[in-house]
């Protein structure tokens, strides 16, 4: 058997569910090995197993990088990548053991108000510094071409910025009332 590629997009608030994707594609006997472009994940061929994948939005320093990764190994982790900020680890279900990397919902919530402030808030500044001023200038003074690709773009960011607003606005309140 040969390497799988999918190609399958997450946003910033879609981190759970990437999880979850991953965990089903390794009990169909394919591990993650790589994760390219925007959307490309590489699998290669294994013994189906139920193996747990977690994300962590760390954002560690690079001096304090090799720390932070022999913590997880002590728990039984094994890293993977880092892409876009997040760390990729994988750990074999076992009965007795932890298959969560935060012990508590206040570490869950403070990842995502980390991706709130790091991610989320950037994207938020750039369309309304950018995005919605040159569509209204592209409105009034350029020509056809310009006033699509200035549209669509407000499009998109307006989707993306409802989208992940509102996923991480729900796993905030999620985690804020014990929720897991």
């Amino acid at each position: 058997m040969t390497e799988k590629k999918i190609h399958k997009a997450f946003t910033i608030s879609d981190f759970e569910k990437e999880e979850i994707f991953l965990r089903e594609q390794h009990r169909n006997g394919y591990e993650l090995t790589r994760y390219t472009g925007l959307t490309c994940y590489h699998f290669k061929p294994c013994e189906p197993k139920d193996v747990v994948y977690r994300l962590d939005y760390c954002g560690a320093e690079a001096g304090d990088k090799e720390e932070y990764i022999q913590m997880f190994r002590d728990y039984g982790w094994e890293y993977l990548f880092d892409r876009f900020g997040w760390s990729y680890f994988r750990k074999e279900v076992s009965a007795e053991e932890d298959l969560e990397i935060f012990s508590d919902n206040s570490s869950r919530l403070a990842l995502v108000e980390k991706v709130i402030k790091t991610k989320m808030l950037p994207i938020l500044v750039l369309f309304l510094c950018c995005v919605i001023p040159q569509l209204s200038n592209s409105l009034l003074i350029y020509g056809t071409g310009l006033k699509i690709f200035w549209l669509v773009l407000f499009v998109v960011y307006l989707y993306l910025i409802t989208h992940c607003g509102l996923g991480l606005l729900r796993m905030k309140k999620k985690y804020k009332t014990g929720g897991s």
